[in-house]
């Protein structure tokens, strides 16, 4: 089954002084990728980029919610250590980081509850994922013009990405330097969140959010803060006050304070 965590919420321990709390008990949350242990081993191995599995976890939440209010796609896949840059798991990458968080928002978003300034989407993302990482100027063009973005437009970027893998010139076409293949699924997931951001205005807040550099096994436990700080932060966004709610905004966790910035 896709690994998630579904629960009510608890308020973060150091959210921003300006957050006013609106959530309560009967607040509903959706995290993917939040397991640990076999959990995870199974995040690892693609949940989200299962339709049955999706399929199998819809089936289970209408069975016991009606809807519910926050959405943090979280789950993700790296297959390179640090320092290394393979492509040998492009397709796996791609598919599980963008392609399987967008299927799951998908099958979620009917569940949404339909209450203005309430109901959030978070993608967890990376600045490696960021438009200054693409090189490819005919690439960049595309994802750049926000008024014609679109998911059809998006999977054009990821399809000439995995055809320059196949063809082995991927080094050569202008994109990003580091983590090649999991830069590219942030990349499009950035850009996908836009895409929701401007479709859902009014509805649903969507935004994006970098941890940084974290002490995590994708890391290889090395990092400048734990994950629980990168977690912490993660949720004070999620809760942000419904007053001057933002929508298709990129935050990112300072290195030096606990404190976040908005991109």
């Amino acid at each position: 089954m896709v690994s998630s965590t579904t629960t009510p919420l608890q308020p973060p321990i150091s959210a921003p002084a300006t957050t006013a709390k609106w959530w309560s008990k009967e607040t509903v949350a959706i995290v993917t990728g939040a397991n640990k242990g076999i959990g995870y081993a199974l995040v690892k191995q693609l949940d989200i980029s299962d339709r049955g599995s999706i399929s199998s976890f819809v089936a289970w939440f209408r069975s016991r919610f009606d809807s519910f209010d926050i959405l943090v796609n979280n789950a993700a896949v790296s297959f390179n250590p640090m320092g290394e840059n393979s492509i040998d798991y492009a397709e796996k990458v791609i598919n599980t980081n963008y392609y399987g968080s967008k299927q799951f928002t998908e099958a979620m978003l009917p569940f949404f509850r339909r209450a203005a300034s309430m109901s959030r989407i978070l993608n967890i993302s990376s600045r490696l994922g960021t438009l200054d990482k693409l090189k490819n100027t005919e690439m960049k063009a595309i994802l750049e013009d926000t008024e014609k973005l679109s998911e059809d437009r998006i999977e054009t970027v990821l399809n000439v990405f995995l055809q320059d893998v196949a063809e082995g010139r991927w080094t050569t076409e202008g994109w990003p330097e580091i983590w090649t293949d999991y830069s590219v699924s942030k990349l499009a997931l950035n850009a996908y969140s836009q895409v929701l951001a401007r479709r859902y205005k009014g509805v649903v807040s969507v935004n994006s959010f970098c941890p940084g550099f974290t002490q995590t096994s994708m890391t290889d436990g090395k990092g400048n803060h734990s994950a629980d700080d990168a977690a912490e932060m993660a949720a004070a966004i999620a809760l942000l006050p419904r007053r001057g709610l933002a929508t298709g905004k990129f935050y990112t966790l300072s290195t030096t304070s606990s404190m976040m910035s908005k991109l």
